[in-house]
């Protein structure tokens, strides 16, 4: 049988992070909502965030975590993400896609803001 459109699932996030290590590493608590078939649940996402990189125009990070799902029961999911920051200057903002696996294959894209001084 062939996928359909309704085969796949749409996920909002939101969440903030708590640097651990300047530019090296920072906790996150995003808190999600899952669309599938209709249907709606809620996650949160407890996460590390490890970047690597050494220029003002790319870095990688590595982001181990576990996703925690809502619904009749509580779905626990380990996981491991690998993203990219692509911007002219990291210090101020960011494309960041990233692909990963937490029970299922994901993909997605976001833009990171820094809304604090740069120095």
């Amino acid at each position: 049988m062939g996928e359909t459109l309704n085969d796949y699932m749409n996920y909002f996030e939101i969440g903030f992070k708590i640097r651990l290590i300047e530019e090296r590493m920072a906790l996150g608590l995003p808190v999600g909502l899952y669309i599938y078939e209709g249907e709606l649940s809620s996650s949160i996402s407890p996460r590390l965030f490890i970047t690597f990189g050494n220029n003002e125009k790319v870095e990688f990070t590595l982001v181990p975590g576990v996703l925690l799902t809502f619904e009749d029961y509580i779905g626990i999911f380990p996981g491991v993400n690998l993203g990219i920051g692509l911007s002219n200057n990291l210090n101020k903002w960011a494309i960041r896609p990233e692909i990963g696996y937490n029970g299922c294959f994901n993909f997605g894209v976001g833009p990171y803001l820094k809304f604090s001084k740069v120095k």
